[in-house]
Formats: structure tokens, sequence, C-alpha cells
């Protein structure tokens, strides 16, 4: 077959395709109902898969890739401060493409303290900041302390000075309370050879001064007589000797009738110490008669 015949029987064919086709389409009016949809990313069409509800053939449509249906995932950030904005930086995971959002500036200062005027007991303090980042400042005032707990101090009198008990704020030393204490007069004592003189207030030891103790005993006292005991004085170690009074303790014989009591008189006893013989007497009352036979009880 020459080329020509080739040609007309193509021509033939295509007519015959083209009339087939067209009787097809006649014959149905399609409803197409969509039940598939893969929709366009940034990289890929998409495509609506289609079928006819009434003969069932099958179509798609497709559509271009959808540049701005990107999936991006944060890669990197800065925060904004209260010197400089911030941004996010993104990047697609499909197509790499990136963006980039900014953050602005917002009132969250970095605060150093840079000098502080210390408050008192009684007077406010205050503290000073400033922002590391833009150099604002600002100052917080510190409170009043208050006193402290109160400490305690005590000097003790001598023969010299009087003594003090004081309360004081131990942090700033205001007295809240002071009360003297008179002096002692109790000396030290001490030798120079010849007298003895107090080393704090300089007093010599006079004669009538002595301080005299108990050292020993060298008579006991009784109810007849005064005891004897020896002193020694703590300042010079002078010795003397002191009376003891007599006791009240007497040592009294059983009691002796002196005279019987009667019917008609009473009648006396006594006893005496037999140490300083001193006689205590005591009454006897009346015999009183109990009956005619003459019988008498006291």
């Amino acid at each position: 077959m020459n080329k020509t015949m080739i040609k007309a029987c193509c021509v033939i064919l295509l007519i015959a395709v083209c009339l087939l086709a067209s009787c097809s389409f006649a014959a149905c009016k399609h409803q197409w109902v969509t039940y598939k949809v893969v929709k366009a990313t940034c990289t890929d069409v998409g495509i609506d898969y289609m079928r006819c509800s009434k003969c069932g053939e099958e179509d798609t449509e497709i559509h271009l890739p959808d540049l701005s249906n990107h999936n991006y995932k944060e890669t990197s950030r800065v925060n904004a401060n209260c010197s400089k904005e911030g941004y996010i930086n993104y990047k697609c995971t499909r197509c790499n493409g990136t963006k980039r959002t900014t953050l602005k500036k917002n009132s969250v200062h970095d605060y150093k303290s840079y000098k502080i005027d210390k408050a008192t007991c009684t007077e406010k303090g205050k503290e000073y900041f400033k922002c590391t980042r833009c150099g604002k400042e600002k100052t917080t005032t510190l409170k009043a302390l208050g006193h402290d707990k109160y400490g305690y101090n005590e000097l003790e009198p001598t023969c010299l000075v009087p003594g003090r008990k004081m309360t004081f704020c131990s942090r700033c030393g205001y007295i809240h309370s002071c009360t003297t204490i008179p002096k002692t007069s109790n000396h030290t004592w001490v030798s120079d050879g010849f007298n003895y003189k107090c080393k704090v207030c300089k007093k010599v030891h006079q004669d009538n001064e002595h301080n005299y103790v108990y050292s020993s005993t060298i008579r006991k006292p009784t109810c007849a007589l005064w005891g004897l005991e020896e002193r020694r004085c703590t300042i010079c170690k002078k010795t003397a000797q002191f009376m003891i009074d007599k006791t009240t303790n007497h040592s009294f014989t059983a009691w002796s009738v002196q005279t019987k009591a009667t019917v008609r008189s009473e009648g006396k006893k006594a006893r005496y110490c037999k140490i300083c013989g001193l006689t205590e007497w005591q009454t006897i009352p009346k015999l009183t008669k109990i009956n005619s036979s003459e019988t008498y009880i006291n």
C-alpha cells in the first residue's frame, strides 16, 4: 500500500472513532459524583476522582500544585525582648521552602541590681536596678529594719564606781533601758607591808573595819556561863575573841514536893538546874474529899 492509501485509512478510522465517541456521549448525560479527593500540595497536583451515578463511567479532574499548602516545621527561634524583635524560622518538609515570622518587642527586662542604699533600724533603704539589654532603670524601696533583738550588757559595780544593767539594739546601739547598780562595799584588800589597802579604790583598812568571821570555839556557852569563840579578819587575818550569849537550855532535876497539899491549903513542889542553880516552883492543888470515910485526892 502506498502512503496515500495509508493516510486515507487513518483518516477514515479517526472519523469512525469520533463518531462512536459522539454517539456514546450523546447516549448518557453524566451525573458525576466525587468519591475520592487528593488535595494538591506545594509539590504535587491534586486529583478529584469522580464516577457517574447513571452509567458508572469514571473520570478525574486534575488541579495544579497549591503553592500555599506547605507543611512547615519550626527550625529555630530567637525570642524577642525589650531591646529587639525576635523571629521564628520554618521549613517545609516537602519542598524545603522556608519562611520567617517576626516576634514583636516586649516589656520583659533583664534587670540586674547595681547599687543598694541599705535600710537601717529607722530609715528606709533603696535598691537600684538596670536592664542589661536596653538600659532602663528602676528602684525598689527597702523597708526599715526596726530595732534588732535587744542585746544585754552588765557592768559589775565595784567599791569605786557603780555598775549598770543595759539593754540595747545590737545593730544601731539604741539604748532601750539602763539601770544603775549602787557601788558595793566589798573591797579588794592587799598588803603593802604596813597596811592593807584596797587595790581598786585605795582605801586604807582601819582597825575598826575588821571583817571577822568564825574561826574556832574556845568555850561552849551554858546556862551559867557565856561562851567564847575566836574569829579571824578576812582582810588582815587578825584574830579576836568574842563572847557567846548564855544558852536558855537548863539541866533540871526531877520535881520535889516541898509542901504537901491539904484540903485547906495548896502545896508546893520545886526543881533546880544542876548547872546554874535556877529553881522553878509549881503549885500543888488542894486535896478534894470524895466520901465520908475521909478519903482525899488531889
